[in-house]
């Protein structure tokens, strides 16, 4: 009787939904799409992706275009919900190129616009940007509204992603606006809230207010929940970053009572907690703390997600230690090992590089405060080979990168490396401190590189390079689609999935090693590009010149460690200061040399205060940073940058002697500057003698002094080109070839698509019309011997060691700029200095320090803001 109603059940269960065993097999692509749409809308993507893929080909052969884009639309994203992004990404890119063979240019419009939509899910902001920028072309021909205001909106928030602030503020304005006109009130919203967040960072914090106020003023909170609890916590983050902890409690409590009212968005109400902990624990209130992030890891569980679930462990495990005494801090070291080794492999199960690199670093730390050097090195070198190795990673921008952004993740990771040298120089292996400072030099720049195209003139390297960079991309995206199975308990469950996921990889990074290995001895200015470089002692020391020293510097928690290179000795020397201070002292000058009561005196005698403590700050700097090694000093001296000592002028510092006597260093001797030791071992041109400049500049025809500054080159150097207003175009500049080329005009970050920023350069058809062109450009340029950028752009956010790296990679052996603008007279008269040496025989790094002297002596522009803004990237 049992086994009777049982199947009885099993018989009306299969008809009331439509389980008919003699239905015949779907045929009609309307129907099919319709069912397949609607397994997507259930999550049941498995039933869904084979309808899609069924249907796609019967449309096309119909020429039926909306159908079409809506079914690979539909696809990419099942694909893309199931963890499969290269099968989406497949599907996207076939869909446009369907679209472009029959000239729809609306379905290509619509198409670019959700690939972008993909690369944004998957943080590969580079490239959603172009997808949007090339929606918005699109978008002009079609003269569809709706996808103009989307493609806007989107744009500007991979902008806003990527940190470009400025042109995303425009381009959100824009799109409120066309969402405005056409009275969609969600998007209005949608974007109202992503300009709170933009206000929010720039520390705008009424205009953020205002901002989300409006958003929640456009929507219905029974309609939208889930976007009107995102926007109360919005509003509590704002509170928050104003102080006013009361108020941000409140706004996430609204939060998260939204979700549960509607039960809906469960996931996000774990965040609410997460929020509410957060604040709790940075009031040290641990038990309230407690109290909520356990709120939050029980949500976690329930939704599977392993990422915020063990991140929750690790915030929960921080409330116990901080409510401990020191003493029961020392007896619970073991046992807090042991927690953070368990969390390490949780995240290693999820596939979360970052979260396990820093497990380790928290063990090494334990291990140090221990005294056992040799197991901290062990777990520090664990967390570097994650961290060097790591291409991407499945990460939630909403879900999961707050708990990054509590742990100072993404700041700190460089940190990691520091640390790591600290324990090796403890170990005295002083040899293997400098390379692990160098590998986190060139880890950032290799990231930093992935995102941009370089010229590569030699055609077999090209070609090697090209395949190399695109494995690497592959390499990255199996990386991602790994992650996101594996982050998620579900997803997970396809061992088959996961394990060739996994063979794939390994084949491919032993693929992409070998060609880097093999671009390495075929040309290695081009190493960089494809691997983060490791330099040892031995290497740098061969190919120093004979009278140089090449100086670089490890900030640790205690001391500061002072490495030197010459072509006989490898010393090191140490200062006992911690890091925090002497970033603070550096600070403090870059600051004061900015300052109108120190450069101008524009107070009379109420400046004197504050220059006597610039004054002192560079004494004192001089004795921290130099003073320990300049008995080491011979006729040339050279700093390594790292991102503490980026754009700071060592060559402006003042020595002391004991009778009162000051000088600068540059006037003791030559001062120049490197990127980093891989950088020195570049091939580069060098001429005998400057006999060609190529001058271009004041693209905007605005800025007269630039165009008497560089015609004024002719009376130095015969043989010099002079491109400007209107003649100073990219197209004009191409073919130009000599031993200089000085180039004035606008750098800045933060404006195109190009991790490296934009240069303006004219149009070439229109008087003060102008174009901004990719900084990276400048690698199709046949190597100019010497490059002299004088950037008119502002305060020290134009240009950098990266931008002298990616020259020296072309093969300039020469760079100079200026790291801040301080006043036209600096740039006139160093133009004529320099080009005067430089015309009577003197080497570029050599006419460069004699015109900084020049400028010491000029009374108009002797203080150190006017000339120390000039830099040289070269060695002697």
């Amino acid at each position: 009787m049992a086994k009777l109603k049982t199947l009885l059940f099993f018989i009306l269960t299969c008809f009331a939904v439509h389980c008919d065993f003699n239905d015949e097999p779907l045929t009609n692509p309307e129907e099919m799409l319709q069912k397949a749409v609607d397994f997507y809308k259930e999550k049941s993507y498995k039933q869904a992706q084979p309808l899609f893929e069924r249907a796609i080909p019967l449309f096309e052969q119909q020429q039926s275009s909306d159908k079409i884009l809506e079914g690979y639309s539909y696809l990419a994203q099942t694909n893309l919900a199931q963890g499969d992004i290269r099968v989406s990404l497949g599907n996207f890119q076939a869909a446009i190129s369907w679209s472009k063979k029959v000239g729809d240019f609306r379905a290509e419009t619509r198409l670019n616009i959700l690939l972008g939509d993909v690369y944004s899910s998957i943080r590969e902001y580079p490239e959603a940007i172009k997808k949007y920028r090339m929606a918005q072309l699109l978008v002009s021909v079609v003269n569809d509204e709706r996808s103009k205001a989307e493609a806007e909106f989107k744009l500007a928030t991979a902008l806003f992603e990527s940190g470009e602030d400025q042109e995303s503020l425009e381009g959100l304005r824009r799109a409120i606006t066309f969402y405005r006109q056409q009275g969609v009130r969600v998007q209005v919203a949608k974007a109202l809230r992503n300009l709170g967040k933009l206000y929010r960072r720039l520390g705008q914090y009424a205009e953020a207010v205002n901002s989300i106020q409006q958003a929640l003023g456009s929507i219905t909170e029974s309609q939208e929940p889930l976007l009107a609890s995102l926007l109360k916590m919005d509003l509590g983050l704002i509170h928050r970053s104003q102080g006013d902890l009361n108020a941000a409690l409140g706004d996430l409590r609204d939060a998260a009572n939204i979700l549960r009212a509607r039960r809906v968005g469960r996931e996000y109400e774990g965040l609410m907690m997460f929020r509410i902990g957060e604040i709790y624990f940075d009031s040290n209130r641990y038990p309230e703390a407690k109290q909520h992030f356990n709120s939050a890891l029980k949500l976690a569980q329930i939704q599977g997600d392993r990422i915020a679930e063990s991140y929750l462990y690790v915030f929960l495990i921080e409330c116990n230690v901080k409510s401990m005494t020191l003493e029961q801090r020392r007896q619970s070291t073991g046992r807090l090992q042991q927690s953070y080794e368990q969390i390490a492999k949780r995240f290693r199960e999820a596939a979360h590089r970052t979260g396990e690199a820093y497990l380790w670093t928290q063990v090494a730390r334990l291990y140090e405060s221990q005294g056992n050097a040799m197991k901290a090195e062990e777990m520090y070198q664990s967390a570097m080979q994650l961290d060097e190795t790591s291409l991407g990673e499945f990460i939630d921008k909403e879900l999961h990168e707050p708990f990054l952004e509590a742990l100072n993740i993404h700041r700190e990771n460089v940190e990691w490396y520091y640390a790591y040298a600290h324990v090796l120089m403890k170990s005295h292996k002083e040899g293997d401190a400098l390379s692990v400072v160098e590998k986190a030099q060139n880890k950032a720049l290799f990231d930093v590189f992935q995102g941009v195209d370089f010229a590569i003139r030699n055609p077999q390297t090209q070609k090697l390079i090209s395949e190399t960079r695109k494995e690497i991309q592959q390499l990255k995206i199996l990386e991602l689609e790994l992650s996101s199975l594996l982050f998620h308990r579900q997803r997970s469950t396809d061992v088959a999935k996961v394990s060739r996921l996994r063979g794939e990889m390994v084949a491919l990074r032993q693929k992409v090693t070998g060609n880097a290995n093999r671009v390495a001895s075929l040309y290695p200015n081009y190493e960089p590009l494809i691997h983060p470089t490791t330099v040892r002692v031995s290497e740098i020391s061969s190919v120093i010149p004979r009278g140089t020293l090449l100086v670089s510097y490890l900030p640790a928690e205690d001391r500061l460690y002072i490495f030197t290179v010459s072509r006989q000795q490898f010393e090191i020397r140490n200062v006992a200061i911690s890091r925090d201070s002497l970033v603070t002292l550096m600070n403090s000058y870059r600051r004061l040399i900015q300052d109108p009561h120190v450069y101008a005196g524009i107070a009379g005698t109420e400046s004197l205060p504050m220059m006597t403590e610039f004054a002192r700050l560079s004494t004192r700097l001089y004795d921290i940073l130099i003073r320990p090694i300049d008995t080491f000093i011979d006729r040339n001296l050279v700093i390594v940058l790292n991102k503490y000592m980026e754009g700071f002028p060592f060559h402006a510092l003042e020595k002391q002697d004991r009778s009162g006597n000051v000088k600068y260093l540059i006037e003791m001797t030559t001062v120049d500057y490197l990127p980093s030791y891989s950088s020195l071992r570049f091939r580069t041109t060098s001429p005998s003698r400057i006999r060609d400049v190529v001058a271009v500049g004041n693209p905007n025809g605005k800025n007269w002094s630039v165009d008497y500054e560089l015609r004024d080159v002719r009376s130095f150097v015969k043989g010099t080109t002079i491109l400007l207003g209107q003649e100073a175009s990219w197209k004009n500049l191409q073919p130009e070839q000599g031993d200089v080329l000085q180039l004035s005009t606008e750098f800045a970050y933060g404006r195109g698509s190009s991790p490296l920023g934009e240069m303006m350069l004219s149009v070439g058809t229109m008087i003060e019309q102008t174009e901004d062109i990719p900084f990276e450009r400048l690698t199709e340029l046949n190597p100019f011997s010497v490059v002299l950028l004088s950037n008119q752009f502002g305060q020290g956010i134009g240009l950098s060691s990266v931008h002298a790296f990616v020259l020296r990679l072309n093969g300039t052996s020469d760079i100079f700029f200026n790291a801040w603008t301080a006043d036209r007279k600096a740039a006139k008269f160093f133009s004529e200095y320099f080009y005067t040496h430089l015309g009577n025989g003197l080497a570029p790094g050599d006419a460069y320090r004699q015109a900084l002297l020049n400028l010491i002596r000029t009374r108009e522009v002797s203080h150190p803001r006017s000339w120390a803004q000039f830099f040289h990237f070269g060695v002697g």
